[in-house]
């Protein structure tokens, strides 16, 4: 760069102002110059161009942006790891770096385990490591910075995050291998995999996996404890050329609630290591099913189609009976009706939702319907297509584009009219007329719902669905969809909360839940409470704040135990009530014979160099003769043109000058 400064003018511009100046100043002189020699008005024409260039200037005004040439020291980062596994002390051969390279880097120091901290920590207090967040803070905090390399000192051990071998790297990595490699009889539990939820009395599965280093064969146990009760042993037969074994055990579960269930191998022979012989997981038990009725007044064969759909919940009980049976209604959470002529007395006193197949205007009567209907008579066939202005629930959008290839329909009833309580899913237009049929809706009395099927020949539409998308489910939504909206009818709000069964102490708890209306469309504009209870009976109560129309609540850090929780309104009503546990992290004594492989993987991969506590001044002397500062150019805008006072200094010079010259040759 030439000059230390640039105007904010384009070369276009400049050209344009100077050959406006110039061609005013001819034609000034243009008229004259016969009077006067070539070089008195190659003179005076300059004189006045050069004025009026900067006159044009000073009235465009633009800005002048001035530059300024520093060299910059590189910045090199220090990071050590300060998590549980790393027992090493290199503080004061840190600080002895610090001191030859702070001459030629600019340092800065932190600390790292599960995330990335300023400064270096007394204390290797962290409970993981993360290699992922490692990096992506220090390329967040000093991206476009003059980043020269970064140095880490850490054992090779990590938890969380990606497998450092699969990371970009932008900078080289030196990394200091601490730790000891040693390799010691070891048998631990590398992972249980179960499920978060269990219905009560269900077998729930447990995949356990077990990892060992031995030195000779040995036995151990495998015992699981559910809430310290043992509840399952097995011997394992440990081999030195086979380190990893897998079980999967189905246990029982009999009590409501969290079950912690600890899952342990016992200790072999010269264990140094039995941190990493325990599991723990938990599991929330709950007994939240459905029992489901089909009630049948002979065969239809529709009824398997709508049991077939709904089956594959695990929530409901479904259970199969004639009319003639005995029954106990009050058990059952929802009943479907097939080919009866009219309903059991004691059914329609209970409020049970219902789901009535083969309707005819007889039940209509006798549950005290709106709907008015006539007998269909044989030609009372049409093709289905779903109401426009249903809006309970949406259907799957597979389902909704084959509507139209499904088959017509034949209905028993023909309803001409009903009132606003109604909600129709499906509507059927009748062949050869402009007569139009409900044959599928829900009807809204004061404390319950009833669906009606007024059309029949369901399982046709399933086989053609089946045959068009090679997929049962996508037909099985139909009435899925129907079942649990019935099911869930009683509740005007439905509260949904999203939180973790267990949480590693030290881990801050963020909780988000929602309020969804029976349309389900978020409301969370109510004001909420979250009343949290320890062990011992103490309540902390917890607001909950609404950010971009999602309900949060931030609970903090809590002590390592069992909590409950409920979540409340203004009214005091209970909309939810749980609970969680807060267990100690473990994961950094999971291992503790330090991967210096890994180390060596990141410096190869980064272009840096793998380095031991003792070989630090070798690292610190190689960083000193790399040193290189970097020039950099820093732009400064400054003020306006026409605050120089030096320009406007030159042309009033300018129009002085030519006022002198043109006195001199008599033109004034």
């Amino acid at each position: 760069m030439l000059l230390p400064f640039e105007i904010d003018l384009s070369l276009v511009e400049v050209l344009l102002f100077l050959i406006l100046s110039l061609l005013i100043s001819f034609f000034l002189y243009f008229n004259i110059r016969d009077r006067l020699s070539k070089l008195a008005v190659v003179l005076l024409t300059s004189l006045r161009t050069f004025f009026l260039f900067f006159l044009i200037l000073l009235i465009y005004n633009p800005k002048i942006i001035s530059f300024q040439k520093i060299d910059k020291k590189p910045i090199l980062v220090f990071a050590k790891d300060n998590s549980k596994s790393v027992t090493d002390n290199i503080d004061q051969k840190i600080q002895k770096l610090h001191s030859k390279l702070s001459s030629k880097y600019d340092i800065e120091l932190f600390s790292f385990s599960e995330n990335l901290i300023e400064g270096l920590s007394d204390s290797n207090s962290g409970n993981s490591t993360n290699y992922s967040n490692l990096f992506n803070d220090i390329h967040n905090k000093f991206a476009n910075k003059n980043l020269s390399s970064i140095i880490i000192a850490t054992d090779g051990l990590y938890n969380r995050g990606l497998n450092p071998e699969y990371l970009d790297y932008d900078y080289p990595v030196h990394c200091i291998a601490l730790g000891d490699t040693n390799q010691y009889n070891d048998v631990r539990i590398e992972n249980v995999l179960s499920n978060k939820f269990a219905f009560l009395n269900d077998e729930v599965p447990f995949e356990v996996s077990i990892s060992s280093f031995l030195a000779k064969n040995q036995k151990t146990n495998l015992l699981v404890y559910n809430n310290g009760k043992k509840v399952y042993e097995k011997e394992v037969k440990l081999e030195i050329n086979k380190d990893f074994y897998r079980s999967i055990i189905y246990l029982p579960v009999k009590s409501i609630g969290l079950q912690n269930f600890d899952v342990i191998v016992d200790v072999v022979e010269n264990e140094k290591n039995i941190q990493n012989n325990k599991f723990s997981t938990v599991i929330d038990v709950i007994d939240d099913r459905h029992d489901i009725l089909i009630l049948k007044d002979g065969a239809s064969p529709d009824l398997s189609i709508f049991k077939n759909s709904i089956i594959n919940n695990v929530n409901y009980n479904i259970d199969i009976k004639d009319k003639y049976d005995k029954i106990n209604f009050e058990k059952y959470d929802l009943v479907a009706c097939f080919n009866f002529d009219s309903l059991p007395v004691s059914l329609i006193n209970k409020s049970i939702p219902l789901i009535i197949f083969n309707v005819n205007k007889y039940i209509f009567t006798q549950v005290g319907s709106s709907v008015q209907a006539s007998i269909s008579n044989s030609s009372s066939i049409g093709e289905v297509s779903l109401s426009n202005t249903f809006d309970k629930y949406v259907l799957k959008k597979e389902m909704i584009d084959i509507l139209s290839q499904m088959p017509p329909l034949f209905s028993r009833c023909f309803i001409y009219d009903y009132n606003e309580n109604i909600d129709v899913i499906f509507s059927q237009k009748i062949l050869n007329s402009n007569l139009t049929n409900l044959a599928m809706f829900i009807e809204n009395f004061e404390n319950n719902k009833l669906a009606f099927i007024n059309s029949e020949g369901w399982f046709l539409w399933k086989y053609l669905a089946f045959k068009n998308t090679n997929e049962n489910e996508i037909f099985n939504d139909i009435f899925l969809k129907l079942t649990k909206y019935l099911l869930h009818s009683t509740n005007n709000n439905l509260f949904d909360i999203q939180f973790e069964r267990s949480y590693f102490e030290n881990e801050e708890i963020v909780i988000s839940a929602s309020i969804i209306n029976e349309l389900f469309q978020k409301v969370n504009n109510r004001k909420l409470f979250f009343n949290l209870f320890n062990k011992k009976g103490d309540k902390f109560i917890y607001n909950f704040d609404n950010i971009n129309n999602q309900l949060f609540v931030n609970i903090g850090v809590l002590d390592t135990g069992e909590y409950t929780f409920n979540v409340s309104n203004d009214a005091d009503s209970i909309l939810k009530s749980g609970s969680f546990k807060i267990v100690k992290n473990e994961l950094e004594m999971k291992d503790i014979s330090a991967n210096h492989k890994i180390l060596q993987k990141i410096s190869n991969l980064s272009k840096g160099e793998l380095f031991y506590p003792s070989d630090m001044d070798a690292l610190s002397d190689k960083l000193f003769q790399k040193a290189k500062n970097k020039k950099l150019i820093l732009k400064n805008r400054l003020s306006d043109l026409i605050d120089f006072t030096w320009l406007l200094l030159i042309s009033l010079m300018l129009i002085f000058a030519e006022w002198f010259f043109r006195k001199y040759y008599s033109l004034i």
